[in-house]
């Protein structure tokens, strides 16, 4: 098998639902604080700290639930949840929040609508004109909110996934992977994003996992091949020595 295979066939199904993720529920609700969004913004981020209390972190399931379907929670939501721990986060999100010239809440619900219609719909909506409609919203941080306004967990097999840095280098450095996988900082079509999230769903299916694990086994594939590789050392010492 190859590096990916190998990695996939380490998987469990059900791999993404174990991901809990660290964040600064102080930071948070400091930068938001008295902010003309601050009744909005505040309810979402108590719910969260509520499940980072009894789950040990936030979870895929609970920024699904938090969500409630409202793209304007699930946004919230789902950029706490995937800038978790990184200072910069919250002011980021209240920048995305307070986008101007644009009708927020209308965007939002356009690009709720089309992810839940598949991964290029999603993400097509999510520019206009290789731009981001919501300031900060590309391809990295668009993609998770494409997942979760999808569905999240359990969604559809055409639904759209998470496709960031650490994805992006696992599909290019590992033997097996997508070599053409365009990077998330750089400008990518919806055709290029649509064959990023078949090339995981196909070989999810291979494996009898869900995509999102393939997905989040990719996303840990730095730590993985770095246990591997020392693995493969040890045992190529024992080797040697008999």
């Amino acid at each position: 098998m190859n590096r990916v295979e190998e990695l996939l066939a380490e998987t469990s199904r059900g791999a993404a639902l174990t991901q809990r993720r660290t964040w600064s529920f102080e930071a948070w609700t400091s930068t938001f604080s008295g902010s003309a969004l601050a009744d909005r913004v505040l309810p979402v981020l108590s719910d969260l700290e509520d499940t980072w209390a009894l789950d040990g972190g936030i979870s895929r399931n609970a920024v699904r639930d938090v969500g409630r379907g409202e793209p304007f929670r699930i946004l919230v939501a789902a950029m706490a949840w995937g800038f978790g721990p990184d200072g910069y986060g919250p002011h980021r999100v209240r920048r995305m929040l307070e986008t101007p010239t644009i009708d927020l809440e209308a965007v939002l619900a356009e690009i709720m609508d089309a992810a839940q219609a598949g991964a290029a719909p999603g993400f097509t909506a999510l520019f206009s004109k290789y731009r981001p409609r919501v300031s900060g919203l590309g391809v990295s941080m668009g993609s998770k909110f494409l997942y979760f306004a999808a569905g999240g967990p359990k969604a559809c097999l055409e639904a759209p996934l998470v496709y960031d840095t650490n994805v992006h280098w696992a599909l290019t450095t590992l033997p097996g992977g997508l070599i053409t996988a365009p990077s998330p900082t750089k400008r990518v079509t919806s055709l290029q994003y649509a064959a990023v999230v078949e090339f995981m769903v196909e070989h999810a299916g291979r494996f009898d996992l869900d995509p999102d694990d393939a997905e989040y086994a990719l996303f840990t594939a730095r730590t993985w091949l770095r246990r591997r590789e020392r693995e493969e050392r040890i045992a190529a010492r024992g080797e040697n020595r008999r």
